[in-house]
């Protein structure tokens, strides 16, 4: 079985489908249709996880970073943001495991990042870290600008849509520590492991 999830202005959609190799058909096996008032904009963006949907909007009345269910596309968490006019809050994701996501939204000239994380009783905790990065000069008012990303264990890659070159910045797995000489992710000795998210 395969899913596909969309989103348009004011709706978010989720479909499940089946291709059958001896007919080269596709059979919707089930599909869903649910209006979100809060995405009233157009500039929108949207990931999934294992366990979430995840949609930018960076020109609705109510700009946001929202997360919904993947099994029934009800709300879940909503991280506001600052209203963009023409350009998107463009995201990356990395799950390292349903209980422990990393969520980066890049709008014109800044970079946040949102974590998620269960606790061993399934608890959710969030936590949002603003401005991981923030370009030195603000762009030009008069021209649109985007930031670009990707995010894998232990980078975050990033473009400007203002300058030829491409970014890294070492932003490691919970099990490793950033090495400033060799740029990598080092494992931590036993006595330096991250817990993750701390009350």
């Amino acid at each position: 079985m395969y899913e596909l999830y969309g989103v348009s202005k004011g709706y978010l959609y989720y479909y499940a489908f089946q291709f059958n190799n001896n007919t080269s058909t596709i059979k919707i096996t089930a599909s869903l249709r649910q209006p979100q008032t809060t995405l009233d904009g157009t500039l929108l963006r949207l990931e999934v996880t294992s366990s979430m949907v995840i949609v930018t909007c960076s020109n609705c009345a109510y700009p946001a970073v929202n997360f919904y269910n993947a099994k029934n596309l009800s709300p879940l968490y909503s991280v506001p943001m600052t209203k963009q006019r023409f350009e998107h809050f463009n995201l990356a994701v990395f799950e390292r495991d349903p209980q422990t996501i990393q969520v980066f939204a890049a709008g014109r000239n800044f970079i946040d990042m949102i974590e998620y994380q269960e606790n061993f009783r399934l608890e959710p905790f969030w936590q949002v870290t603003r401005n991981i990065y923030t370009m030195p000069v603000s762009p030009n008012a008069n021209f649109t600008h985007e930031i670009f990303i990707a995010k894998n264990a232990d980078y975050l890659v990033y473009k400007l849509t203002s300058e030829e070159r491409i970014y890294t910045m070492g932003i490691c797995d919970r099990s490793k520590i950033f090495n400033v000489t060799t740029f990598t992710c080092d494992k931590c000795p036993k006595a330096l492991k991250s817990f993750g998210i701390q009350e």
